[in-house]
């Protein structure tokens, strides 16, 4: 008997509609979302460990773009200097849309 192997499309689709949805459920929370871009940045501990927060600090740009702020503590360490445009450590301003889907901006 020969074996059925499945064809490049039913593959493709399947590798596409995970990352589609590995995507979705990292982006689902607005804490996902934090967590998701420290991961991604390198402070893989930080991202399991931190305590993300609600900030009460509102500003004119923060109201203007309708996000709130999370403030993640402890703030994460590195041994690297970070440039001004690079130093996205502290705090996020995180901007959700349908259905709670989270999009995040550093603050600062």
């Amino acid at each position: 008997m020969k074996k059925k192997h499945p064809s490049l499309n039913a593959i493709l689709g399947t590798f596409f509609t995970t990352v589609i949805v590995l995507f979705i459920l990292l982006h689902i929370t607005p804490s996902m979302a934090v967590r998701t871009s420290l991961f991604l940045k390198g402070f893989y501990g930080e991202a399991f460990t931190a305590k993300i927060t609600v900030t009460n600090k509102h500003t004119d740009a923060s109201e203007g773009a309708r996000g709130t702020i999370y403030k993640v503590a402890p703030k994460p360490k590195s041994n690297r200097t970070y440039t001004w445009d690079e130093a996205q450590l502290n705090e996020y301003i995180v901007h959700t849309c349908v259905l709670s889907f989270a999009d995040i901006h550093w603050y600062g």
